[in-house]
């Protein structure tokens, strides 16, 4: 698990102080799945060059949104939840034909757009 997380941050530049919320929420997912495992605040830090409040924030910010169905964290995580599959095995699949036909704001053309992304059409 640590090889394909660190793998991950390097990849995607998770360890940079960029605040693109793609990136911020990819890393509030990470942060959540090395402490299921058991890390602690200060060991998951040193993987994305931060220091244990910032993690201990990502995880409480990850739940809220988490509990919110928060739809862009939702999408931007999808991949990476496929990578550890931490939900229920459950595949996903979607339609961009039907997901443009469905988009009636910018939230949805977004979405549309981090799923591209993400590759997951």
């Amino acid at each position: 698990m640590k090889d394909l997380i660190k793998e991950l941050i390097k990849k995607d530049g998770l360890d940079t102080r960029s605040r693109n919320a793609p990136l911020i929420n990819r890393r509030m997912y990470l942060y959540n799945v090395m402490r299921r495992h058991g890390m602690i605040y200060e060991d998951i830090g040193k993987y994305f060059n931060r220091d244990h409040a910032t993690v201990m924030h990502g995880v409480r910010r990850f739940e809220y949104l988490i509990e919110a169905k928060d739809e862009m964290l939702l999408t931007d995580i999808e991949y990476y939840q496929k990578l550890f599959a931490d939900k229920d095995g459950i595949k996903k699949e979607y339609d961009l034909q039907e997901d443009v036909k469905n988009a009636s704001t910018l939230g949805g053309l977004n979405i549309i757009k981090r799923r591209l992304e993400n590759n997951l059409y």
